[in-house]
Formats: C-alpha cells, sequence, structure tokens
C-alpha cells in the first residue's frame, strides 16, 4: 500500500535513495576494483573457495574502502527503516481502523510454533524482523527504498507468472508471502483462479489483505508455516515461492519442496524465484556482497545458499524437470544485477 508522505518524508526519501544509489555507482564501483586487487594478490581465491569466507572477513578488515562502503550500506538502511516506520506511525490512526470490507480472507494461528531459524531473526535488519505489530505495513512502505526506485516491487512475480508452464491454473499457492508483492501479480494474471497466500507473520499477511483489497483483489490467506501445509495432496495447479529459499537453512528448503511436490495436482508446477548460486560467472564483488549480506545485513543463510545446487535438490525431493533461467534486475548496481527463476515440474506418480 502506498502511504501519503508529508513534503519533508518524500524529501528524506530522496535523499536515502540517493544515499544507498551512490554507495554502488561511486564507492562500489571503486571497491569492485579493490576486490580485484586483493584477488589478484591471492590467485588461490576464487567465489567457491571453502576459505572464502575467512578471507573476505580479513580483507574487509584491514580495507579502509571496504569499511566505509559496509558502514554506509548498513547505516543507509538502519536509516532506511527508522524512515519507513515513521511514515507508518504517522498514519496509525488509518491503519488501526483496519482494511476496507471486501473479498478475500486471513486466518491467523495464534497456535502456530516459530520455527528457529526464523522466531526473532531480524531479516534485512529491519527493527523486530517480520514479527513486530505493524512489520508489514512498515516493510512494504521501505522495499522500494531498498530498490532505489529503479525496480518494480513485484518483479520476480512478474517473470514468474509470465513464464507460468500451467496453461489457464486455477489454485495457486504462494509460500512466504509476505505483503503480497508476489501474491497480487499471481492474482491479476490469472483472475480465474482461486488465490492462496501463506506466512508465519500474521502482520505481514494483515498488510497483503489490505494491499487485496486496495486493488479489488480476491486473496486467501493463512498464518501457516510452509515446512508443514495444512492442505490436501494434490489441491494446487502452482507453487510458487519468490525470494523465500534464500532465507532458510536446507534442511527447512528441502521440507519446503516436499511439501510443494505434495500439493501440487499432476501436471502442476513449483516456480522459485531467488538469487543465483556462485559458478563460473560469479564475480569476486558478488561472492563478497552475499557473504556481506549473511554477516552484516540480516540474511544469516544467503551465503550458505548460494553455495547450494537446488536443481539437485529439487530433483532429490520428487522432481523430475528442473529448468533454471535467469532474471534480469533493473536494480542498477552489479553486486546483484541477476537472479534466477527456477521451473520444477514433479516426477509423476
Amino acid at each position: 500500500m502506498e502511504l501519503k508522505l508529508s513534503n519533508e518524508q518524500a524529501e528524506r526519501r530522496q535523499t536515502l535513495i540517493e544515499l544507498r544509489a551512490s554507495n554502488y555507482a561511486i564507492l562500489g564501483s571503486a571497491l569492485e576494483r579493490e576486490v580485484g586487487a586483493f584477488a589478484a594478490s591471492r590467485p588461490e581465491l576464487a567465489p567457491r573457495s571453502p576459505d572464502a569466507p575467512a578471507q573476505f572477513a580479513e580483507w574487509l578488515e584491514g580495507n579502509r574502502l571496504a569499511r566505509l562502503w559496509s558502514g554506509i550500506q548498513r547505516q543507509g538502511q538502519e536509516m532506511m527503516w527508522e524512515w519507513a516506520e515513521g511514515v507508518v506511525a504517522s498514519h496509525a490512526d488509518r491503519l488501526r481502523q483496519g482494511p476496507a470490507r471486501g473479498r478475500g480472507s486471513i486466518e491467523p494461528d495464534p497456535l502456530l510454533k516459530m520455527p528457529a531459524y526464523f522466531d526473532g531473526v531480524a531479516f534485512h535488519i529491519q527493527p523486530h524482523g517480520y514479527q513486530g505489530p505493524v512489520s508489514g505495513f512498515v516493510y512494504d512502505t521501505m522495499v522500494p527504498l531498498f530498490y532505489m526506485g529503479r525496480m518494480p516491487v513485484d518483479h520476480y512475480a512478474q517473470v514468474l507468472s509470465a513464464q507460468c508452464p500451467v496453461e489457464r491454473p486455477q489454485r495457486i499457492l504462494d509460500l512466504a508471502a509476505g505483503v503480497g508483492h508476489s501474491t497480487l501479480q499471481w492474482a491479476m494474471r490469472f483472475p480465474q483462479a482461486e488465490v492462496h497466500a501463506i506466512d508465519l507473520s500474521e502482520t505481514m499477511l494483515q498488510c497483503l489483505l489490505w494491499n487485496a483489497r486496495e486493488q479489488a483483489l480476491t486473496v486467501h490467506c493463512k498464518q501457516m508455516n510452509a515446512e508443514a501445509l495444512r492442505y490436501e495432496a494434490a489441491s494446487f495447479d502452482v507453487v510458487t515461492a519468490a525470494t523465500l529459499l534464500h532465507e532458510l537453512p536446507e534442511s527447512a528448503i528441502r521440507s519446503v519442496a516436499r511439501e510443494a511436490r505434495r500439493v501440487l495436482r499432476p501436471g502442476g508446477a513449483f516456480l522459485v524465484a531467488d538469487h543465483v548460486p556462485l559458478g563460473p560467472e560469479t564475480t569476486l564483488f558478488q561472492a563478497f556482497h552475499r557473504w556481506w549480506d549473511t554477516h552484516f545485513n540480516g540474511e544469516p543463510y544467503v551465503d550458505e545458499f548460494v553455495r547450494l545446487d537446488l536443481a539437485q535438490l529439487l530433483r532429490q525431493e520428487g522432481f523430475a524437470q528442473v529448468e533454471e533461467r535467469a532474471i534480469v534486475k533493473p536494480s542498477g548496481h552489479a553486486a546483484s544485477a541477476v537472479a534466477r527463476a527456477v521451473v520444477a515440474r514433479p516426477t509423476p506418480q
């Protein structure tokens, strides 16, 4: 949802976008050259080297430019969250009234046990993580700044839904749907479908329902763990997960894949959008950025995720056909210019 900004809030928003963009364009470009020089002095160093994380830590500690880039990146993001919290607080009276009556539904689960990898974790260094009382609205307000206004928040879902191999799906399930940046794109592209969205966070789903009703879209939201779906087997044509898997340890990714396989109908598809793995085309700067995200940016599992062979994992969990495709991101910085889409079809029973 888009909250109206005061002149002061709008001006600060633009300043924060420029700070982040400049850190990538100016310091980031210089830092990329510094990483190259560092690598030249250690020819054994490669993105997938087992000792790369330790060498990145040593280099960051001893390189003034790297420390400056890191500090601006971290503090700039902290300021973006502070700004978003202020904007949401200025609309507290409106938000307390709740969304207008409309289509769709929400089913909280107050007894749902939060997994250890999620509970209390400040993903993206967002205060309270995804579990604060207004975290959904804060997240929805901040994310356009994170992308520096250069990438639509539903970009991944636009790509995935356009590549959907299932013709006219009737039931779609969005895992870890958050505030609906993915979900609503699917609902718009396939208006004939019954769209369901799950998330561990009730407050994220509250924002999703608000967003859906503002756009006159019907989404059924349920607070649920993607590792243990409370849906019948073979009950969905499409299951999708946009930017979920990099926030999970491998054991949870396997559980999510098994559940996606279980609830898919014959001929269905599991569609994933997430980070590209470290590979031959990965630059050392990109590998450094993923390592930095893990240790300084509230992404505790991303360095593990980009070293994982996701296609092989999905095949091991019952998906016979797995195709990976590039997603070009108009986000404006070389550290993360490409993501990937994965289209997985189950093994016939």
